[in-house]
C-alpha cells in the first residue's frame, strides 16, 4: 500500500501521532499500516468531518502499539521484562499501601478532594470558554460595537448600532462578505395568540423575541429540526420558533403552518422550528421574526443614519478570510463621516465602530444593552486558579507526607539496595506509588463528581454538562496533566528515598541526616498561605453582598406587587387603566397603584440627550429616562428635596421633567433649589424641572447611581403596573388583582411578581460565587489539615523517644506540647505574614469592581488567620498530646 499523505495541508493527520507510529512500529510493517491509515484517514475527513477523522486515527495509532508491532531494537527494552519489572512495582505498591492504611486513606482522601474540586472548576471554565464555539463560521464573524464620544469624552459604549450600518458596511468594503441584523424589543414584550382548532385562545406573553434578516439562519449555525434555513424567514409573514415554545403553544402537533397572533392585529405562519438555543450562545431567543416586517425596515434610508427613534440593531459582519479586522477598523472613520446625519457630522460628537470577535463577546464584553448579561474573564481565570491551588495543595500533603515517611522506610531502601536495587529502580518504585494513588483518586474524584454535579450545577445557575464525559478533546490533555502531576508529586520522595545510604539506613540514623525537613515547611507555609487568602476572600465575597442587600436602597420596594401592563389595548387605554386602579383600590388589601416605564431592579432602558436651554450641541449628554405617573414618587417612597411633584392641577407638567440629585450635579448646580425652573432642551423637546428627587438605586450596589430624569406621560405607561399591598393574606390578594386585571384587559396573559425579591435576583450571582469560593476555600483548608494531621502523627511517631527522654528528665506534659507545637505554628505564621499582603492587593482589586463596597478593616485580614491558627492547633494537639501522655517505659522499649 502506498503511503503518501493528503495532499492538502490542513487535512494532514496529528503530526505528533505519526511520529508515534515510526518511532515504535517496526520497518517491516510501517509502509502497510501507515498507507491504511492514510486512506482511512482521506475517506474519513470527507464521511466524518477533520475532527473526527484525527481523533479515529490516534485510536488506531495506539490500538496498533502491541508486542507484534514493535521494533526489534536495542532502544526498546524487552516487553517481557518491562511488563515482569511493572508486576513488581504493582505489588510492592499495592503491599506498601496495606500495610499502612492509614496513610494511603488519608493521601488517597485528600488527592480526591483536590481533584474534584480542580475537575468541578474545570467543567465551569470550559463551559464559559466555549461560548459560541459551535458556529461553523463562528471565526469569521464580528459584532459592530459602537462607542460614542462627546468632546474627546467617552459618554457610552454599546451593543448596538444604526441599523443600516450593516447593508453599507457590506456595499462599501469587500473584506464584508455578510451582514445580518437582530432588532430586540428593548424591554418591552408581545402578546402571542394561538387559536387551537377548537377555537380555543391560548395567549402567551413574551420577551425573548428578535427581529432578523432573512440570512440569519444561514449565517450563524442554529441548526433547524424543520425548514429550510435559507428560506425560512424569506416571507413577511414568516415567523421561526425554538422547539421549547413550540410544544408551550401546541403540544406535540407538528408547528409547521400554524398561525400565531402577535399584539391581537399581526398573523404569521410559522415557517421554521429550531432546536433549543445551546446553553453555551451569548444569543438567547424564543421567537424569530423577519425584520422587514417591522414598519421602521420597510422605507428605510442606508445614507444617512440619526440613531434616534429606535433607529438601531445588533448588527454581526462576516469577514473573508484572512481579513485583520484592526486594519478595517481603520477604514471606519471617514465611513461614520459619509452616513451620519449633518448635525453630527463637524461636531465634537464622534462615534467609533470596533470589531468584536463573536467568541470573546460572552468573557469581555459589558457594554450597554447587551442581548443578557455576559460572563467575566476575571472571575473564570479567578476560579481556575483557586481550582489549580486546591489541587496543588492536595499534591503537596502527598509530597510532604512522602517526604517525612521516608525516614520510617529507610531500611526497606537500605536492604533492597545492599542486595541489587539500582537508585533508578527505587525511584521508579516510588513514582509508581505516586501514579497509582493518583490513579485510585481520579476513580473515586469522577465517582463523587457524578454525585455532587447536580447540586453544582444549580449552585453555578448554568446548565453544563460533565465535558470530561463528552468532549474527547478535553479529556486527553486532562489525563496528561493529572499524570504529569503525579510524577511531579513522586519526584521529590523517590529522590530522597532513593538516595539514602544502605549503611546509614540500615543502622537507623537516617532521621538524623534527613534534609528534606526544610521543603516540608516550605511547603507547609505555601498551603497555609493560600488557605488563608482563600478564606479571606471569601469573608469578603459574603461581607459585600451583605452590605449591597442591607444598604438603604433610598427607595421602598417592600410590600410591593408588579405586574406587566396590558400589551393588547384599546384607544382610550389611558380611561380603562384609571378604571382598573378606581377598581382595584377599592379592596382594602390595596394601598396605592402607579404605572411607570421602570422599576426598581431593571437598568433604564431609555435615554435622552439633554442639556440647559441654549447649549451647543457638544454640551448634550446622555440621561437615563423614565416615564411616571403622578403617583410614582409616593408608593416607592422617593423624597423630594426641592420642588414639587407632577400634579394633575398644572397642565403644563406635560413638558415638565422630575430629576435625581446626580442629575443636578451633572449640570453643574451646587443646590438642588437651584435647578427647580430651569429649561432642559432634549431630544425630546423642553422641559422645565420642577422637582429634584434623593438619589436611590434603581439597580444593584455594583452600579454607581446615574443621573436620571422622569418625564409624565401615561400613554407610554405600558409596561408595569405596582401596587402597594398591606394583607397578608398573599393568595387571596393576588386572586383579586388577577380577576380585576383579567375583566379589564381581556386577552391579556396575567403575570406578576413581588418586587423585593426581583430587586433581591440581582445578587444571585454574587451569593452563588461566594458559595463556591466558600466551598473550594473550606475545602481547602480541609486539605490543609488533613496533610497536618497525617504529618504531626509521623513527626510525633519519629520523636517518640525523643519525648520518652525529656519525660524521664523531668518534663511536664504541657511543655513537651508546646516545644513540639512550635514546629508547626511556625509555618503558619509565616504562612500568614505571606499571606496577609496578598490577601490586601487581591481584595482591593475584587472590591474596585464595587461603586458601592466595603472598606478593607483590620477584621477582614486578621480573622482568616486567627481561623486557621485555631484549626491547625486542634488539628495537630491530637497526636501531640498522644505522644505526651504516652507510656515512657514503652515509648523506650519500642525505641
Amino acid at each position: 500500500m502506498d503511503n503518501k499523505k493528503p495532499n492538502k495541508q490542513n487535512l494532514d493527520p496529528p503530526k505528533w501521532a505519526d511520529r508515534f507510529l515510526e518511532w515504535y512500529c517496526s520497518p517491516n510493517l510501517l509502509n502497510e499500516i501507515q498507507g491504511d491509515l492514510y486512506e482511512a484517514f482521506s475517506i474519513r475527513v470527507k464521511k466524518y468531518g477533520h475532527r473526527k477523522a484525527r481523533l479515529m486515527f490516534i485510536k488506531e495509532v495506539l490500538l496498533f502499539c502491541k508486542p507484534s508491532s514493535l521494533k526489534k531494537s536495542s532502544n526498546i527494552p524487552n516487553l517481557p521484562i518491562m511488563l515482569s519489572f511493572f508486576r513488581y512495582y504493582l505489588k510492592t505498591t499495592f503491599r506498601n499501601l496495606v500495610k499502612n492504611k492509614a496513610f494511603a486513606s488519608i493521601n488517597i482522601f485528600g488527592l480526591v478532594l483536590g481533584m474534584t474540586a480542580f475537575l468541578l472548576i474545570l467543567n465551569y471554565a470550559w463551559f464559559e470558554l466555549s461560548y459560541d464555539e459551535f458556529h461553523e463560521k463562528g471565526s469569521q464573524i464580528y459584532r459592530i460595537r459602537n462607542d460614542h464620544f462627546s468632546n474627546g469624552i467617552s459618554t457610552y459604549n454599546r451593543a448596538i448600532t444604526y441599523r443600516d450600518a450593516g447593508p453599507s458596511l457590506k456595499e462599501e468594503f469587500p473584506e464584508v462578505l455578510d451582514f445580518t441584523r437582530m432588532n430586540g424589543l428593548f424591554g418591552r414584550n408581545l402578546v402571542v395568540t394561538y387559536a387551537n382548532d377548537n377555537g380555543i385562545a391560548n395567549t402567551f406573553k413574551e420577551e425573548n423575541v428578535y427581529y432578523v434578516d432573512d440570512n440569519f439562519l444561514s449565517m450563524f449555525t442554529f441548526p433547524l429540526i424543520k425548514g429550510d434555513p435559507a428560506q425560512a424567514l424569506r416571507d413577511m409573514s414568516s415567523v421561526v420558533l425554538t422547539e421549547s415554545i413550540a410544544i408551550k403553544y401546541f403540544g406535540t402537533e407538528n408547528p409547521i403552518g400554524k398561525i400565531i397572533t402577535v399584539d391581537g392585529n399581526e398573523s404569521f405562519t410559522v415557517t421554521g422550528l429550531l432546536k433549543n438555543i445551546p446553553s453555551n450562545s451569548h444569543m438567547k431567543f424564543d421567537i424569530l421574526f423577519p425584520i422587514k416586517s417591522l414598519s421602521e425596515y420597510q422605507n428605510r434610508n442606508n445614507k444617512m443614519w440619526s440613531g434616534g427613534g429606535g433607529d438601531v440593531a445588533y448588527t454581526y459582519v462576516l469577514l473573508a478570510n484572512g481579513v485583520n479586522p484592526a486594519s478595517l477598523e481603520r477604514k471606519f472613520h471617514d465611513f461614520l463621516g459619509k452616513h451620519q446625519v449633518p448635525h453630527i457630522t463637524g461636531t465634537e460628537i464622534t462615534d467609533q465602530f470596533v470589531l468584536q470577535p463573536l467568541k470573546r463577546i460572552h468573557l469581555h464584553s459589558n457594554l450597554e444593552f447587551e442581548i443578557k448579561a455576559n460572563g467575566n474573564s476575571k472571575m473564570v481565570t479567578f476560579l481556575m486558579i483557586i481550582g489549580f491551588l486546591v489541587l496543588s495543595i492536595a499534591w503537596i500533603n502527598y509530597i510532604n507526607l512522602s517526604a517525612v515517611r521516608a525516614t520510617k522506610r529507610a531500611k526497606e531502601v537500605g536492604v533492597r539496595k545492599v542486595i541489587g536495587a539500582t537508585k533508578g529502580q527505587l525511584a521508579k518504585q516510588f513514582i509508581t506509588e505516586a501514579l497509582v494513588l493518583n490513579f485510585m483518586a481520579s476513580l473515586l474524584s469522577v465517582v463523587l463528581i457524578l454525585i455532587l454535579f447536580p447540586k453544582f450545577k444549580e449552585l453555578t445557575g448554568l446548565a453544563m454538562e460533565p465535558v470530561f464525559f463528552s468532549n474527547h478533546m478535553f479529556l486527553l490533555p486532562l489525563v496528561l496533566f493529572i499524570v504529569f502531576g503525579a510524577i511531579l508529586s513522586g519526584l521529590y520522595p523517590a529522590f530522597v528515598m532513593s538516595s539514602f545510604e544502605p549503611l546509614v539506613a540500615l543502622k537507623g540514623k537516617v532521621g538524623q541526616k534527613f534534609k528534606g525537613i526544610s521543603l516540608v515547611k516550605g511547603m507547609t507555609v505555601f498551603q497555609y498561605a493560600i488557605s488563608i487568602v482563600l478564606l479571606a476572600g471569601t469573608f469578603t465575597v459574603f461581607k459585600q453582598v451583605d452590605f449591597m442587600q442591607n444598604q438603604d436602597l433610598g427607595i421602598e420596594i417592600d410590600q410591593t406587587i408588579v405586574i406587566n401592563a396590558p400589551k393588547i389595548t384599546k384607544d382610550n387605554y389611558a380611561s380603562v387603566l384609571e378604571s382598573f386602579r378606581e377598581e382595584t383600590l377599592k379592596h382594602p388589601d390595596y394601598i396605592e397603584m402607579t404605572a411607570s416605564s421602570e422599576i426598581p431592579g431593571r437598568p433604564f432602558n431609555a435615554t435622552s440627550m439633554m442639556a440647559p436651554s441654549g447649549a451647543s450641541r457638544e454640551q448634550h449628554k446622555k440621561y437615563a429616562s423614565a416615564w411616571v405617573d403622578y403617583d410614582f414618587l409616593p408608593i416607592f417612597g422617593l423624597d423630594l428635596i426641592s420642588g414639587r411633584n407632577f400634579s394633575k392641577d398644572f397642565q403644563t407638567d406635560e413638558s415638565a421633567i422630575i430629576v435625581n440629585e446626580e442629575f443636578v450635579k451633572s449640570l453643574g448646580f451646587v443646590k438642588p433649589k437651584d435647578a427647580i425652573g430651569q429649561l432642559i432642551s432634549s431630544n425630546r423637546g423642553t422641559a422645565k424641572i420642577i422637582g429634584v428627587v434623593n438619589n436611590y438605586h434603581q439597580v444593584s450596589l455594583k452600579n454607581a447611581v446615574e443621573p436620571a430624569a422622569f418625564f409624565l406621560n401615561s400613554e407610554r405607561n405600558r409596561k408595569y403596573i405596582s401596587f402597594r399591598i398591606s394583607s397578608k393574606n398573599l393568595s387571596g390578594t393576588i386572586d383579586t388583582l388577577q380577576k380585576e386585571y383579567e375583566a379589564m384587559f381581556p386577552g391579556n396573559p396575567f403575570e406578576f411578581f413581588f418586587l423585593d425579591d426581583y430587586f433581591d435576583q440581582q445578587y444571585r450571582a454574587d451569593r452563588s460565587f461566594g458559595t463556591v469560593f466558600l466551598l473550594f476555600s473550606v475545602l481547602a483548608l480541609f486539605i490543609t489539615c488533613l496533610g497536618l494531621f497525617n504529618l504531626s502523627f509521623i513527626t510525633t511517631l519519629n520523636r517518640i523517644g525523643e519525648i520518652a527522654v525529656r519525660k524521664v528528665l523531668g518534663a511536664s506534659t504541657p511543655s513537651i506540647v508546646m516545644l513540639f507545637s512550635k514546629d508547626f505554628i511556625k509555618p503558619i505564621a509565616l504562612g500568614s505574614f505571606i499571606g496577609i499582603p496578598i490577601i490586601w492587593i487581591i481584595l482591593r482589586e475584587w472590591l474596585s469592581n464595587y461603586a458601592f463596597r466595603i472598606d478593607i478593616s483590620f477584621w477582614l485580614l486578621f480573622t482568616p488567620v486567627i481561623l486557621t491558627l485555631i484549626i491547625a492547633s486542634i488539628t495537630m494537639s491530637y497526636h501531640i498530646l498522644k505522644a505526651a501522655r504516652s507510656n515512657t517505659v514503652e515509648s523506650l522499649r519500642i525505641e
